[in-house]
């Protein structure tokens, strides 16, 4: 009820209770192509480095890096293949340009869909840095997304902070809704390239 309060009330908590796969199947079926009525909930749940999630995740995961990720999900957690996987995942879910611009808030949304995780994540990062002696590195990512938008005249303008925030992800959503493209709020290369054609007739 926690985790899920939109899908899940008191009774219906307790006849879930302590079912995982039947869990899974109620909450991720029927999205992600997960089809209803099967247990590609449960088989396809997050798994691996990056937490690929849902059979339409699995299946482009698994032909990016030519596994069989359909017919054996586990793959993403066997250590021949855990880095590989993660890694491809990452760069499927578009997420380097916002790693390079070391925005935290765009690679979880981008991973994601969301930001939830968003705190544990930011720990995790400052921890990782501090070990590793990191840098944060420049890059062509949020600040010049932002930018760009308050070119082509986003309402209300963004401030430009270079942090991937619900505003930005409205942003690019209402953008990618007027220029044909899939309204799902992410920075994608094809949404970059309408943005960089824009300003370009601007």
């Amino acid at each position: 009820m926690n985790t899920w309060p939109a899908r899940f009330n008191a009774a219906k908590a307790a006849a879930f209770a302590h079912d995982q796969r039947k869990i899974a199947d109620e909450v991720y079926n029927g999205r992600m192509g997960n089809r209803p009525g099967t247990d590609n909930g449960w088989n396809f749940r997050g798994r691996g480095g990056s937490q690929v999630t849902g059979h339409d995740g699995y299946d482009a995961l698994g032909r990016k890096v030519e596994l069989n990720l359909i017919n054996e999900p586990e793959l993403v957690n066997n250590p021949q293949h855990f880095l590989e996987c993660a890694v491809a995942d990452f760069i499927i879910c578009g997420c380097l340009p916002f790693a390079a611009q070391d925005d935290v808030n765009g690679v979880t949304f981008h991973l994601n869909g969301g930001h939830i995780g968003l705190a544990a994540r930011t720990a995790w990062l400052t921890r990782w840095k501090a070990a590793l002696n990191s840098r944060s590195p420049a890059g062509h990512g949020t600040a010049w997304l932002q930018q760009s938008l308050n070119k082509l005249g986003t309402e209300p303008p963004l401030i430009t902070d270079g942090s991937f925030g619900p505003m930005t992800a409205a942003a690019v959503k209402a953008f990618q809704q007027t220029h044909g493209l899939e309204a799902d709020g992410k920075a994608n290369p094809l949404t970059v390239a309408a943005i960089e054609q824009a300003l370009a007739a601007a």
